[in-house]
């Protein structure tokens, strides 16, 4: 413990202690403000300036900054009168802290005083009132500040903005007096073409660093490259550690989605693809469409308690769509049933078709029945050419000219030649198939193969389908199978909402 003098009884002692919580304030000149009012106020109560303590960007929430903690460990061991702020709140912001540093105050001795704040460091029922109640308006207002920048922060990500520093291939700017970013003009091009590069090249995470370490702008690891090329920021969506990934797009991406994807992909090592497989179980496979970004839906057995369950899937950046196959596929199938011709009109169109092959078959016969004679009349001719030449009526020379173009016109005739005729059989084998195809897309789209699934979906619904409202829809249908529109019965689902459009 102290030993008091004489000396300490005359002479009153005082600490000052500055504090500021931001860079901002220390270049206005916070500190030297406070310094000076500080200075005053020790001057007009008689104490004599011993030390002076600066923090500088520290927050008064906690009692851990560094010059506080040597204030309190000097007036623990030497004889300090007062401690002067310019506010209470420069001094703690926390009622606890206030109270036990207080306690500790009094215990060697030393007062409180603001410069602010009068009565502050009386020793009586009053003052301690006043002093507790400051504290804890301090404690509120800390708190309060620390809640509108937390829910400014978090309303920032949801407009689409970086909560942090811009990723690379951006730059921070202010626009319209508000921080934003916008693309560098060195390093966007350069990722931009780096992502290409992985995408088309499959390049590893090892080639993807040193073709960046080649441009010797920025010295990369490989743990800093995965983490890069895995950020969603470079799709439009700014990813935090806090909240996730930000649900608006509101800078232009600087590669599409699907080209983000397989790159993370290929950094990461998986070995699937982000492209669609076609399989036998799941028959919508590259036609079923997700009805929020429109891109393939992939598909997977969920397992359940007792059974595996099968679900057509999209897990986008900021979707998760889970359909259940059985549901899709049976209402996909009750679409292909709206797309018929009733047994009247397929009748009447095959009646159109077998009358249609019967005119074109008499033109290919009388066309094949008038160039086979003339090949014959041509082969005539070059026959009386050999005989009149053994005669001697024309000699060599001549015979080899009229001989090379007389068969060069009998050559010219047969590839004029139409091809032999269809047997009748063939037409009538494909009018049933077409009858049977035209009355039961259904029934053919289940016995075909995975890759006949995908013909036959694709003819009809030149970009695929969507689930929606428990019902399969598309906007756009074939041309072919558009003309069924006009004739068929009754309208389907497949009329958009909007137009046809004719692919």
């Amino acid at each position: 413990m102290r030993n008091k003098t004489n000396m300490d009884l005359v002479k009153k002692n005082c600490c000052l202690y500055l504090r500021v919580s931001s860079e901002e304030q220390i270049k206005n000149f916070s500190l030297e403000n406070q310094e000076k009012l500080c200075t005053e106020k020790a001057q007009k109560e008689g104490y004599t300036i011993v030390k002076t303590y600066r923090d500088e960007g520290e927050s008064a929430k906690t009692t851990n900054r560094p010059q506080f903690l040597e204030m309190l460990s000097y007036i623990k061991n030497n004889k300090v009168d007062a401690v002067i702020v310019y506010h209470s709140s420069r001094f703690s912001r926390n009622v606890m802290d206030f109270l036990l540093v207080k306690q500790d105050f009094s215990k060697y001795g030393t007062t409180l005083i603001s410069c602010t704040e009068e009565n502050l460091g009386l020793n009586t029922p009053e003052a301690n009132l006043i002093s507790i109640v400051l504290s804890a308006i301090n404690q509120y207002d800390n708190e309060n500040k620390a809640r509108a920048s937390k829910n400014g922060l978090r309303k920032r990500w949801e407009q689409g903005y970086f909560m942090t520093k811009s990723p690379l291939g951006f730059k921070s700017v202010v626009i319209d007096g508000r921080a934003d970013s916008a693309p560098d003009e060195t390093w966007y091009p350069i990722l931009q073409k780096m992502f290409y590069r992985i995408y088309k090249e499959r390049l590893t995470l090892f080639q993807a660093t040193k073709e960046l370490n080649k441009y010797s702008l920025k010295q990369f690891d490989f743990r800093s490259v995965k983490d890069m090329f895995i950020n969603t920021a470079y799709i439009g969506y700014p990813h935090s550690r806090k909240y996730g990934t930000s649900p608006t797009r509101r800078i232009e991406p600087m590669v599409p989605e699907h080209v983000f994807c397989e790159v993370r992909n290929i950094l990461l090592g998986k070995k699937y693809s982000s492209y669609a497989r076609l399989r036998d179980d799941f028959a919508l496979r590259k036609i079923l469409k997700c009805p929020t970004c429109s891109s393939n839906m992939t598909s997977a057995w969920s397992k359940g308690q007792y059974k595996k369950y099968p679900y057509y899937i999209c897990h986008g950046i900021d979707h998760r769509v889970n359909l259940n196959r059985d549901n899709v596929e049976d209402s996909f199938l009750e679409l292909l049933k709206t797309i018929r011709w009733s047994q009247k009109r397929i009748n009447y169109f095959c009646i159109l078709l077998k009358e249609k092959y019967d005119s074109k078959y008499r033109d290919l016969y009388f066309s094949r029945h008038v160039v086979k004679k003339d090949i014959e009349d041509l082969n005539k001719t070059l026959t009386t050419l050999k005989l009149k030449h053994l005669k001697g009526i024309y000699d060599d020379d001549e015979f080899v000219e009229i001989k090379e173009e007389l068969e060069n016109e009998i050559m010219t005739k047969k590839t004029f030649l139409p091809d032999k005729k269809m047997d009748i059989r063939d037409i009538d084998t494909t009018l049933e198939f077409m009858k049977f195809y035209l009355t039961n897309l259904d029934k053919l789209f289940l016995r075909a193969s995975p890759e006949g699934r995908m013909a036959i979906g694709s003819s009809i619904f030149p970009k695929g389908v969507t689930f929606e409202n428990e019902k399969c829809r598309t906007d756009v249908i074939g041309r072919e199978y558009d003309l069924i529109r006009h004739y068929a019965t009754s309208k389907g689902d497949y009329v958009p909402r909007v137009r046809v459009e004719l692919t």
